[in-house]
């Protein structure tokens, strides 16, 4: 049950860092080449 509970911990902490990494992305999209490095270091 644990296990269970922990998949889904990292699922959440996941999908909130690729939600962080869009808007990041999404304000950083008129200098293009700084979003790419920051995306890179992701």
């Amino acid at each position: 049950m644990s296990q269970t509970c922990l998949t889904l911990d990292y699922v959440s902490r996941s999908m909130s860092q690729t939600c962080l990494t869009l808007v990041l992305v999404s304000i950083l999209m008129p200098c293009p080449r700084h979003s790419l490095t920051l995306a890179l270091k992701m």
